[in-house]
C-alpha cells in the first residue's frame, strides 16, 4: 500500500459503507474534520499489538458475589466473574464484562461488551488480514488488526457489529484465554478482510471472496485472445466525428510492472495532450480518468483503525464499458500527477482528468 504525506481533508458526511447492508444504528455519528496523516504501512502494523498480556495483568477481578439483574429476566441472577470499564481513543465508552448465567461460580459462559445505547454479546475473536485490492488483481497489505464480532438487538433483529480499540479486544482475548472460559469463543480466528475502492469519491467496500471474484469478472480489463480495435493506438485514431492525433509516448516502470502512457490531442493544439491512455502488455488500452489518494479508516461501534494512504489510479475500459475501474501503483500515480501539474497536459479542457485526495470509511460489520 503506497503511502504519501497529504493535506488535510474535512469529510462532513460521515459515511458508512458496506457492501451487503449499512450498519449505522450503534455507530457513532461523526465529522471526520482532524488532518489526515500518511503513516506507513509497517508502522501501522508495530502500532497495533498482537500479543496478549498476561491475563492475570490485563484483566480486574471484581467481587464474585455482585450480582447483575438482566432487565428482560429480572428473577434471574447473574454473577459477574470479570468485568472493567473502557474509554475507547475516540472517546466511547465500552464495558467488558465475563458473566456466569448458568449457576456455579467456577466459570463464565458470556462475554458482553456495553455501550451507552447497547449491550453486545462477543460471537467471534478475529485477526484480520486486511488487503486492498486492485482491478488488476493486485493486493495490496496485509494490515493486521484484532476485532470482536458481537451481536445486538435492533428493532427485532439481531445484527453484528465490531469492537476494534486494542485495549478492549485485548480484554475480551485474555478472557477467551481463560481456562474457565465456557463461552461460544474457544479461540482466535484468522480471517481476511478484501477491500476495494468503489468509486471516484474513493469509497470503500468491502467484499467477501465470492464478491470479489464477481467484481474481478464483469468486467475484465485483461486483453481477450481475440484482441479489440482498441488494444493498440495507432498514431491517428478517429473515435465517432472526433479525430485525435498521437502526439508522443512515455514509458514508466511502476511499482506493479512496466507501462506505457500515450498522449492524444483533441484540439489541434499539438503542444500540449488532451488524453492519456495507458498501456501495459497483456491487458487492453485503458483511458486515464484520473488519481485518487484514498486514506481509508476501518471503523468498529468504539474506534477506528487507520489503513494509511493508497495511490489508486482510475481507468476506464474502451470501446465496451465506461465502467469503473482502479489499478494501484504509488509510482505510475506519481507520474501521472507529475504530468497534470506540467505544461505537457491541458488542464483547461472541458472534462480533464482528476486528482483528488479523500478519507474513506469503512464500517465493519459481519464480513
Amino acid at each position: 500500500m503506497s503511502i504519501h504525506a497529504i493535506s488535510s481533508v474535512t469529510n462532513k458526511s460521515y459515511s458508512n459503507i458496506n457492501f451487503e447492508k449499512r450498519k449505522e444504528k450503534p455507530v457513532k455519528n461523526q465529522n471526520v474534520t482532524s488532518p489526515m496523516k500518511a503513516v506507513p504501512l509497517a508502522a501501522l502494523i508495530a502500532m497495533s499489538p498482537l500479543t496478549t498480556n498476561n491475563a492475570a495483568n490485563i484483566m480486574k477481578a471484581e467481587n464474585k458475589t455482585n450480582t447483575v439483574e438482566l432487565a428482560q429476566a429480572p428473577e434471574e441472577h447473574i454473577i459477574l466473574m470479570y468485568g472493567d470499564a473502557f474509554t475507547s481513543a475516540n472517546g466511547t465508552k465500552v464495558t467488558v464484562m465475563a458473566l456466569n448465567t448458568k449457576g456455579g461460580s467456577d466459570s463464565y459462559d458470556k462475554i458482553l461488551l456495553k455501550t451507552e445505547n447497547y449491550t453486545f454479546e462477543a460471537k467471534e475473536l478475529l485477526l484480520r488480514n486486511a488487503y486492498l485490492w486492485s482491478s488488476n488483481k493486485v493486493k495490496e497489505g496485509p494490515l493486521k488488526f484484532k476485532e470482536v464480532i458481537a451481536e445486538t438487538e435492533i428493532d427485532g433483529k439481531k445484527e453484528r457489529y465490531s469492537f476494534v480499540d486494542p485495549t478492549i479486544v485485548n480484554y475480551v482475548e485474555a478472557l477467551v484465554a481463560q481456562p474457565t472460559n465456557k463461552s461460544n469463543i474457544k479461540n482466535m480466528r484468522q480471517a481476511d478482510l478484501n477491500l476495494v475502492v468503489a468509486n471516484s469519491k474513493g469509497d470503500l467496500l468491502g467484499l467477501t471472496d465470492e464478491n470479489l471474484k464477481f467484481y474481478f469478472e464483469k468486467f475484465p480489463i485483461k486483453r481477450s485472445t481475440q484482441g479489440s480495435l482498441f488494444d493498440n493506438f495507432f498514431d491517428e485514431i478517429y473515435v465517432g466525428p472526433f479525430h485525435q492525433k498521437r502526439l508522443w509516448e512515455q514509458q514508466v516502470q511502476g511499482s506493479h510492472g512496466n507501462y506505457t502512457l500515450r498522449f492524444y490531442d483533441d484540439d489541434g493544439n499539438f503542444d500540449n495532450a488532451e488524453n492519456i491512455v495507458l498501456k501495459k502488455d497483456g491487458y487492453r488500452d485503458c483511458s486515464v480518468e484520473g488519481v485518487v489518494l484514498v486514506t481509508g479508516k476501518l471503523h468498529g461501534v468504539d474506534d477506528a483503525i487507520s489503513t494509511g494512504t493508497a495511490s489508486v489510479i482510475h481507468i476506464g475500459i474502451e470501446p465496451l464499458t465506461k465502467e469503473d475501474r482502479y489499478i494501484t501503483d504509488d509510482i505510475l500515480a506519481n507520474e501521472i500527477i507529475k504530468i497534470y501539474n506540467s505544461s505537457k497536459y491541458n488542464k483547461s479542457q472541458k472534462f480533464p482528468i482528476t486528482i483528488n485526495q479523500t478519507e474513506s470509511n469503512l464500517v465493519l460489520g459481519d464480513y
